[in-house]
């Protein structure tokens, strides 16, 4: 049946239908005035006449009666148009029956229109240059962003792609208008995707100066927000652009924290569910600066401002508009923009919606009454709020107690969420009889206050941040450094802060912590069991070492090291807890050790060229190393630039350390404990005043060092080094000399056999076949066999045994001695006689044991002192 078309027009309110599609219209004498719906409309453009049922648009020209404007609103005909009027018309049935059409979106068909989108893509791309050239002159060159965003161009060929059936669909979806012709042709185009990544809409800009329409977007609401992603990635700063290609120039220059709303109208819920979902703090709008771009940030204001989000508008320089006309070269102002410039832009733009009163800001409605490194204590009238647990970064995640006379409510809560403020404020004001509105305003005014202390605990000079040493901590240093046995107090001063006996071990290990000041630190491997202390005695030296002169980690990826600043580790000490922490970044340490730099060449992009370039990262030495690990096979190439010190696995060292845990409940362990802290700060004080001086070893042409493994050539550099170490420790008791403006001071006979003392047993047990453990097990072995002959009445060499007898002799765990025996085997220390299947090994001591070799040619200090004698006297005559 045919629609009465002059009945509808007649009795259909045109004001009403078009208020109804969402449109704001004011009235203006006789007629209406609102924005137009057929393009992108900035100043009202759109007059509705009700007298005579008619609208028209002075920008674009659009106009007719009322059965019209909704057929070109809706993407209907006529007639369905006049249908859907009838359908509304009192006493009028007719059209309502008529099943209102699915309206085919891009969702419908995602496939479809990420195909299309990729033709425009490669059409922008191929030989047409149009598209290109446009994107040119806007500055927009960089082809990486170009596709990493889908940008494309249309010429009119999709129609050739696509079969009848899609033509369709396409236009159904606003591709293609009625007459099946492309919409967006001689446009430049860019997909919006939704937060899954499917395309779901697209924005085309005229390149040709000539249509009606300057942006053009598909019909319908918004279906996305165009790079939604950075609002995940950059939760604590988003910018919000007016258009896409703004957008754009910003990524192109690096900054990729951007969203754009097509328009200084265009915020949409989506935008505000997007912020909202990923609890953005900050909101900076780059509008334009005119009466359209101040509407937008109003209705962005109005909109964010209850969530508790900062909205900031940036300012542009006289004469620039937008992000894209920012970054181009402007002739006639001589100024292109740079990163650094926006950036700057950026920090200094200013807060909007949010009403001042009057003298707030000299009097802030909340005021920090007490602040330690735990706790901050505000007050607003009547209410005192105490914060404790915030940290250094990141999200506000407090525990926060409002009270007020007797009666408190506490929770934890995450201040930069909109819901966690709500739920506090409603039960506080509920506990405490106050209005909801009043506790929410001081959760937003704590969150700026925060926010600042933060930021002011950020930016205070780390510097500066050395301990103040009195007069006093100075002379008890000293009093340290020149202690007859200085050693000997170190090993001591340890034992206090909680290391008992392995003195030897005590002394390298801060002899490697103090070489971190010299031109070749020591480095150290400390290898036992687990559970026998490696990573405490490493804890308790770190804890003698002045904390900005250390770093502890527990774990370093491959490339961690390369990406500090670049003097971060030079002449620090640096531990790892555990080998298995350190393993993938063994090389940037071996280069550390020996050549003391790192250097790795990485390509970036220049964010103002868009070209790809190769940058060096430099990173500086020397340090000093340590690291544990209970493994007992090695990486030569580790193990030949570390000290490897093997920890006291002995009945008698645990004996010692379950006397000390005892003893550490008693008063006098009570009593230690107290002296810790002033020993800690005393051996802080007392590196801080070791100086860099050079070290002269006058009897170096005198030392002999065995010649007969290769390896030795890297442990006489390491033994030389100690030598330098322990005369370092001690240079406040030796004379200081001069040689030009340098000053050094010369290495003793006696520090000689303090290196001699505490290296020659770590160079026996390196040069041996068998690692400590292992030959320690070897000697109880060769004990144990005779004796279990005798028993038996055979002689040694014939008498065969199994694990069995060996493990219950030596009483350690199976896997133990089945590794260590596998060791001693493989040496040939023992043969095995191979059991048949589901019998046991049967070993055999071999003939002509040899016991590990210590090391033979290191000079005693005694022969030393001697042939330095005798050359000081043939010196002297």
């Amino acid at each position: 049946m045919n629609p009465d078309f002059d009945a509808i027009k007649k009795t259909t309110d045109i004001v009403a239908v078009i208020q109804r599609q969402g449109i704001e219209l004011k009235k203006q004498g006789a007629d209406y005035v609102g924005l137009c719906p057929f393009h992108d409309d900035h100043k009202p453009s759109l007059r509705v006449t009700p007298s005579k049922g008619l609208f028209h648009c002075m920008a674009c020209g659009a106009a007719g009666n009322v059965i019209q404007f909704v057929a070109k609103k809706e993407n209907l005909t006529v007639k369905e148009a006049a249908l859907r009027l009838m359908g509304n018309m009192p006493g009028v049935q007719r059209g309502s029956d008529m099943e209102k059409p699915t309206p085919t979106t891009p969702a419908s068909h995602p496939e479809l229109l990420a195909a299309i989108l990729d033709h425009y893509h490669q059409t922008l791309l191929g030989r047409n240059r149009r598209g290109l050239d446009y994107l040119k002159g806007r500055g927009l060159t960089d082809v990486a962003m170009l596709s990493h965003f889908k940008v494309g161009f249309v010429d009119g060929t999709l129609k050739s792609k696509l079969t009848p059936a899609q033509v369709k669909l396409a236009q159904d979806m606003g591709v293609f208008n009625d007459k099946r012709n492309e919409r967006y042709f001689n446009r430049v185009v860019v997909p919006i995707l939704d937060e899954t990544g499917q395309p779901v809409g697209v924005s085309g800009r005229d390149i040709t100066g000539q249509m009606q329409q300057k942006y053009l977007n598909l019909d319908g609401p918004q279906r996305g927000v165009w790079n939604s992603g950075s609002a995940a990635a950059y939760p604590d700063e988003l910018i919000v652009t007016e258009g896409i290609f703004d957008g754009l120039a910003l990524w192109q220059a690096g900054i990729k924290n951007s969203i754009a709303i097509c328009g200084v109208e265009g915020w949409s819920a989506l935008h505000t569910a997007l912020i909202q979902k990923h609890s953005v703090r900050k909101i900076v709008l780059a509008l334009d600066q005119d009466e359209a771009g101040d509407r937008g940030v109003k209705k962005v204001t109005s909109a964010l401002t209850p969530l508790g989000v900062k909205v900031h508008r940036l300012h542009w320089p006289e004469g620039i508009n937008d992000a894209c006309h920012y970054f181009e070269y402007n002739r006639t102002l001589d100024f292109k923009g740079t990163p650094e410039g926006f950036a700057a832009l950026v920090t200094s733009a200013r807060r909007v919606g949010v009403t001042r009163v009057a003298g707030s800001e000299e009097k802030p409605p909340l005021t920090v009454v007490e602040r330690t490194d735990e706790m901050v204590l505000v007050k607003n009238g009547t209410i005192n709020y105490r914060v404790k647990g915030m940290s250094s970064q990141g999200a506000l995640k407090i525990m926060l107690t409002a009270k007020k006379d007797d009666v408190y409510h506490v929770d934890h809560l995450d201040l930069y969420t909109n819901k966690a403020r709500k739920m506090f404020s409603t039960a506080a004001a509920e506990r405490l009889s106050v209005e909801p509105q009043k506790v929410e305003d001081d959760l937003l005014a704590l969150l700026d206050l925060l926010e600042k202390l933060r930021a002011a605990d950020d930016a205070a000079p780390t510097t500066s941040t050395l301990p103040t040493v009195t007069e006093a901590e100075r002379e008890e240093a000293l009093q340290l450094l020149r202690s007859p046995r200085l050693l000997d107090r170190i090993a001591s001063d340890l034992e206090v802060v909680g290391y008992v006996g392995e003195a030897r071990n005590k002394k390298l290990a801060y002899l490697i912590g103090t070489s971190r000041l010299l031109p070749k630190p020591l480095s150290g491997i400390f290898r036992a069991q687990s559970g026998c202390g490696k990573s405490f005695l490493m804890e308790c030296v770190a804890e003698l070492t002045p904390p900005d002169q250390v770093h502890y980690f527990s774990r370093l990826t491959p490339q961690a090291l390369y990406y500090l600043e670049p003097d971060a580790l030079t002449h620090k000490l640096l531990i790892v807890d555990e080998r298995d922490g350190s393993e993938e970044a063994e090389y940037p340490i071996r280069t550390l050790q020996t050549r003391r730099v790192l250097k790795l060449a990485v390509p970036v992009k220049d964010p103002n060229s868009g070209k790809i370039k190769t940058v060096v990262l430099e990173i500086h030495g020397p340090i000093a190393y340590m690291e544990s690990t209970t493994d007992q096979r090695i990486n030569p190439e580790n193990a030949n630039r570390c000290f490897e010190l093997y920890l006291d696995e002995s009945k008698k060292q645990t004996e010692a350390i379950f006397a000390a845990q005892r003893r550490s409940r008693t008063l006098a362990g009570w009593q230690m404990e107290r002296q810790k802290e002033k020993i800690v700060r005393t051996h802080h004080n007392a590196q801080r005043l070791l100086r860099p001086l050079k070290i002269i070893i006058p009897f170096v042409d005198l030392i002999e060092f065995p010649v007969s493994w290769l390896r030795g050539r890297r442990d006489n550099d390491r033994f030389l080094s100690l030598i330098e170490g322990i005369a370092f420790l001690h240079q406040h008791q030796r004379r200081i000399s001069l040689d030009g403006n340098t000053e050094y001071i010369e290495a003793s006979i006696e520090d000689y056999a303090m290196a001699y003392d505490l290296a020659h047993q770590v160079f026996a047990q390196a040069s041996s076949d068998l690692p400590k453990p292992v030959a320690d097990f070897l000697a109880q072995v060769e004990k144990i066999v005779p004796q279990k002959a005798r028993e038996a009445k055979l002689a040694p060499d014939t008498f065969t045994f199994t694990r069995r007898d060996i493990r219950e002799a030596v009483n350690l765990p199976d896997y133990m001695v089945k590794r260590y025996m596998r060791q001693i085997e493989e040496l040939e220390y023992v043969s095995v006689q191979r059991a048949p299947q589901g019998g046991s090994f049967r070993y055999r001591m071999a003939e002509a044991v040899k016991q590990p070799r210590h090391l033979d040619g290191l000079m005693r200090p005694e022969a030393l002192r001697e042939k330095w004698n005798n050359w000081n006297k043939v010196e002297q005559r």
